[in-house]
């Protein structure tokens, strides 16, 4: 095994090298977040404080019913926590959150696909996930913001071209974690079933089972918040915002080149 990992990164030595610089950008980007730590907002207030609260299985069964939806991963990493002494307890969600992040240039790199059909659109559209706007600092580095690289990475699995048993696993725990961390992952479902009705093959069928399971999931949460008049009526609002165009400018061509500020 250790000759195949071996051969695995000689052959893939660009990819890795890429892969490696990416791990180091962001630890020059964030270093007081990567050395000190930090929760944000609800990271503290509830999951973190359920956490302390109840075990390990009740914790993780546990969803915001004013938000509607179920978040795995808040829940697991707040725990996690819990098994460090405080001041280093928001350590955890922001490691764990940036595991999430890397799975997601795994995807990218490592893996073949229909969308990165070479090692130059490889390369380039991995930069682009990295200097795209989900790097911003209101989403960077912490458990209630990962669905968003969850979604990407689901994205990137809708793409994959199936090829070795197994990586299906890792395709597998990366999908299920998606589904069961935030509704943007379910989105994709209906591509997932005209995929699988394309391909028609069992890699692509389980990967069907395991999105549906989980926006199946979502979906019963967010009605059962609606039914209990839970769910906060700012998620049912449909309003236009012409600075969000403003903003979607500014955070896709501008910031990403030009710098942050």
């Amino acid at each position: 095994m250790k000759n195949n990992l071996l051969n695995f990164l000689r052959f893939k030595k660009l990819e890795f090298s890429i892969f490696i610089f990416i791990i180091l950008i962001s630890f020059y980007r964030s270093p007081f977040i990567f050395i000190e730590g930090r929760f944000i907002g609800e990271e503290a207030t509830h999951y973190f404080l359920f956490a302390l609260k109840n075990n390990f299985l009740e914790n993780l069964l546990y969803y915001d019913a004013f938000s509607g939806y179920y978040n795995l991963t808040a829940n697991f990493l707040a725990k996690i926590a819990t098994y460090l002494p405080l001041e280093l307890a928001p350590l955890s969600t922001v490691y764990g959150s940036f595991l999430i992040i890397l799975n997601l240039y795994i995807f990218s790199l490592f893996y073949e696909s229909y969308l990165f059909k070479n090692l130059t659109i490889k390369l380039f559209g991995t930069f682009i996930l990295f200097l795209s706007p989900p790097l911003v600092s209101e989403i960077w580095l912490n458990s209630l913001n990962s669905q968003i690289y969850l979604c990407l990475t689901t994205i990137l699995i809708l793409f994959l071209i199936e090829k070795k048993n197994r990586q299906y696993l890792h395709v597998y725990f990366s999908l299920f974690f998606a589904s069961l961390s935030g509704v943007y992952s379910c989105i994709l479902t209906p591509l997932f079933l005209v995929k699988y009705l394309y391909k028609k093959n069992k890699f692509n069928l389980i990967n069907l089972i395991i999105l549906s399971f989980g926006t199946l999931t979502q979906i019963f949460l967010i009605l059962y918040s609606r039914y209990k008049n839970y769910l906060l009526e700012s998620k049912f609002e449909l309003t236009f915002d012409y600075q969000l165009i403003v903003l979607f400018i500014y955070n896709n061509l501008i910031k990403p080149i030009f710098g942050r500020q």
